[in-house]
C-alpha cells in the first residue's frame, strides 16, 4: 500500500521543507538554505520594495511568474516572523 499524505490542513501537515529551513527527516533541502534565502531576499526586494512588474521581475532573475510568486510569498512570511520576534522583544524590555 501507498504511504498516506499528511492532511495539510493539520500543522504537522503545513511543514513542509522550505518553510522553516529544515527539511523533512531524511530528505534534504532542494536548495541550500542559504540560497534559498537570497532567492526570496531578491524576489522581495524587486518586485515588492521596488513596486516593479512581476513578469520584468522574473525575466530579469530567469524564473517563471509562478516561482517569482512563490518566492515573494515566503519572503514577506519570512520577513513577518523576524518582525513580530523583534516587535516581541522590543515588548519584554
Amino acid at each position: 500500500m501507498a504511504a498516506s499524505l499528511p492532511d495539510r490542513r493539520s500543522p504537522a501537515g503545513l511543514r513542509r521543507a522550505g518553510t522553516d529551513g529544515e527539511a523533512p527527516a531524511g530528505r534534504k533541502p532542494a536548495v541550500p538554505t542559504g540560497a534559498r534565502e537570497a532567492h526570496h531576499r531578491d524576489a522581495v526586494v524587486e518586485a515588492v520594495l521596488s513596486d516593479r512588474p512581476y513578469a520584468d521581475v522574473a525575466a530579469e532573475l530567469g524564473v517563471g511568474p509562478g516561482t517569482l510568486r512563490t518566492r515573494v510569498h515566503y519572503g514577506l512570511r519570512r520577513m513577518r516572523g523576524v518582525l513580530q520576534t523583534l516587535e516581541t522583544e522590543d515588548a519584554a524590555a
